[in-house]
């Protein structure tokens, strides 16, 4: 009898026992699930503000509000002014690219009278952000301008051909060569445009009349050039060679402006990057837009794709891309 007891005690008190623990796991379950909900917020959240970064938005055009009535799970309201120059659309692009995990989506409503267009962001039906956007004419992001020349003076068509593909606007170099003008059009159907490099290979083949020391053949030399390539051509001097050294240069810079009202643009007012790691090449621009004045690489064929990444972040910050011939 006394051991039925004794059994019944241990087994009581094993059930007690087992039933503490319990108790203690459900009560420490919430705590999880709370923390895993604030982290799943604060991603949703970074993830939201980088959309706004990626397109020049300024932390103080951010508002981030307590609310009390909202159903966001954080608690919070963003109010987001937008400058002029971009639309809702624009962002709302992108937030849908950024928010397309399984069970995440992007719900929108314009609110015409109030002239705001709310977004929600959902994850699981659950709301994680929710944001009005407004326009503001008082605001606007910082805009840069950049030139990208392309070095094509070691002329490849096929190589050719491809860049003038790429979207960005760019600028060819070339040195004078009367093939090149069977893709002068398609160079300025893609709104991409082109200058003439003056260094010591200008005496060479259909412009032999360089090599003149004779100042009546070089301003004729001069003339069959801008006829062949045209008065609103960018012609640059490549101020390391032997030709901007040579006692003609000043004769033929002076013809120039005299002639067609043409200034001759010396390289060393382009900053040549060409000899800079495919690798590198991006990080290495990015550096030099922090500067200021005047931004006009030059950058090699291979280089270009690298680049392309770069080319669309920068646009979305509002940096505008100029040719030569537009300045």
């Amino acid at each position: 009898m006394k051991l039925k007891i004794i059994y019944s005690l241990f087994i009581l008190a094993a059930l007690l026992l087992l039933a503490n623990v319990l108790v203690k796991q459900n009560k420490k379950k919430p705590v999880h699930i709370y923390r895993a909900e604030k982290l799943q917020t604060v991603s949703f959240d970074k993830r939201f503000v980088k959309v706004l970064s990626d397109w020049g938005i300024k932390s103080e055009w951010i508002k981030k509000l307590k609310i009390r009535n909202t159903k966001s799970v954080s608690g919070y309201i963003y109010q987001v002014e937008l400058p002029n120059d971009i639309t809702t659309d624009f962002i709302l692009v992108d937030l849908r690219k950024s928010f397309s995990k399984k069970g995440e989506k992007v719900l929108v409503e314009d609110l015409i009278k109030k002239r705001k267009t709310l977004a929600r962001i959902y994850s699981s039906d659950k709301l994680m952000v929710e944001a009005f956007f407004k326009r503001n004419s008082k605001i606007k992001r910082d805009k840069k301008e950049v030139t990208f020349c392309v070095d094509e003076r070691e002329f490849d068509s096929a190589n050719l051909k491809k860049d003038i593909e790429t979207v960005t606007p760019l600028t060819f170099l070339f040195r004078p060569d009367k093939s090149l003008l069977k893709f002068i059009n398609q160079i300025k159907k893609h709104k991409h445009s082109f200058a003439i490099v003056l260094d010591d290979k200008l005496a060479d083949g259909d412009f032999d009349l360089f090599s003149s020391d004779d100042k009546f053949v070089l301003k004729m030399a001069i003339e069959k050039l801008v006829s062949t390539f045209g008065k609103g051509t960018v012609y640059i001097y490549d101020n390391k060679s032997n030709f901007y050294k040579s006692v003609v240069f000043n004769f033929i810079r002076d013809k120039f402006k005299e002639l067609y009202g043409i200034n001759l643009l010396s390289m060393r007012q382009i900053k040549d990057l060409t000899a800079k790691s495919v690798d590198d090449i991006a990080s290495i621009v990015k550096i030099y837009l922090t500067g200021s004045g005047p931004n006009i690489f030059l950058v090699k064929d291979e280089q270009l794709e690298a680049l392309e990444p770069l080319f669309s972040a920068l646009w979305k910050k509002g940096t505008r891309f100029t040719t030569l011939s537009s300045k």
